[in-house]
């Protein structure tokens, strides 16, 4: 049979590849393998050139497939990434990772939810914090990833429920690896943060396994140690800052998380509580 190369490919056809020393050729003609670290992270690998949203992918794939636990759709080009509060995710092509991870979660309660956001948040943490000092990377309520106060990582969970109980995720992540330019001042690249060019091979592998990880945590239900490892990395924490809310500013201290992962501010001394789309960050 005939070789063809990626680009004379259909700009949705993806390849499903079981864990093995196998490579997918990418844009640029670098190479993502399958990663050889993880216990179910990766185990099946999607790759597609293009395509509009991994995480739309990955919820269309789940709706007409029997995908397994830890299932990975990755590509190289999604101009319309989605991110938190509606916004879009742009993301040059061929420069970064945006992929999103399909997890089955066994008996995990629906009220527990913002653990998962935590533990992904700790994952991409412990990443970025082997490559650049570990106090300058901070979360950023509830999951942006910081280097200094430049947004590195972006992540948008989507749970489906079964009653009282997460039948399934998708853990859709962003991170800005080799993009030397962004249309918002608050983005940074690893690149430009340390004038460093990445193998996105070498990223992707070891970011999945910094991931499962922190989610194998979940699996030993080790919560309390999961949330104390989350605010004690949480920007602003415990510095007197200025919010807005409801177009009105005001001074507070952060504290920590409610039970279902609201943010917790002190505010002339009394305590609230601020969903994701109720509270905004000012200086």
């Amino acid at each position: 049979m005939a070789s063809q190369s990626i680009s004379e490919l259909p700009p949705f056809l993806f390849f499903a590849i079981p864990l093995s020393s196998v490579y997918v050729q990418n844009y640029n003609n670098s190479m993502y393998k399958i990663p050889a670290n993880t216990l179910f992270m990766g185990k099946r690998v999607i790759y597609m050139p293009e395509c509009h949203s991994t995480n739309s992918e990955a919820n269309r794939m789940v709706e007409t497939q029997d995908i397994d636990h830890g299932t990975i759709i990755i590509t190289d080009s999604q101009p319309a990434g989605r991110g938190q509060r509606g916004n879009r995710w742009l993301a040059e092509p061929g420069r970064n990772l945006t992929f999103s991870i399909i997890i089955k979660p066994k008996a995990f309660r629906i009220a527990n939810q913002a653990l998962l956001t935590m533990v992904v948040s700790l994952g991409i943490h412990d990443w970025l914090s082997s490559l650049l000092p570990e106090e300058a990377v901070r979360i950023k309520w509830p999951n942006d990833v910081l280097a200094g106060d430049k947004k590195v990582c972006g992540i948008l969970i989507e749970n489906h429920v079964t009653g009282n109980f997460i039948s399934h995720a998708i853990l859709g992540i962003g991170i800005n690896i080799n993009q030397t330019s962004f249309e918002l001042p608050m983005a940074a690249s690893l690149t430009m943060i340390t004038a460093k060019t990445y193998d996105l091979q070498t990223c992707f592998e070891q970011v999945v396994g910094c991931i499962e990880s922190r989610y194998l945590m979940l699996e030993r239900k080790e919560y309390a140690l999961t949330k104390a490892a989350y605010l004690e990395r949480l920007y602003w924490i415990g510095e007197q800052r200025l919010f807005s809310s409801s177009g009105i500013r005001f001074s507070g201290t952060i504290t920590g998380t409610d039970d279902n992962g609201r943010l917790e501010i002190v505010t002339n001394g009394i305590t609230k509580t601020f969903d994701v789309k109720e509270v905004m960050f000012v200086r």
